[in-house]
């Protein structure tokens, strides 16, 4: 078992020789999810799946912008474009 500290962030750093056992490298997309209490890192695989996950990612975005708060379609730019 390897240990690390979470960042102020919320960052971490995976150890390599994990990464390299789940064939994750620098610049893959991965998608996170919580199952059983636990937290569950996936490679993402497909161009499709990437897809998905972003439109999932834009909706979400957009509700919570759109909770009492200005529709601004430059915010919504900006944080797409950091996304990328």
């Amino acid at each position: 078992m390897i240990v690390r500290k979470i960042g102020k962030h919320g960052e971490i750093v995976i150890p390599k020789n994990i990464l390299e056992l789940a064939s994750i490298k620098s610049g893959d997309a991965v998608k996170f999810s919580l199952t059983d209490n636990r937290i569950v890192i996936e490679k993402v695989k497909t161009l499709n799946e990437i897809h998905n996950v972003q439109k999932i990612q834009e909706k979400s975005m957009v509700a919570l912008l759109m909770r009492g708060r200005p529709f601004d379609a430059d915010l919504i730019t900006t944080l797409r474009n950091e996304w990328e």
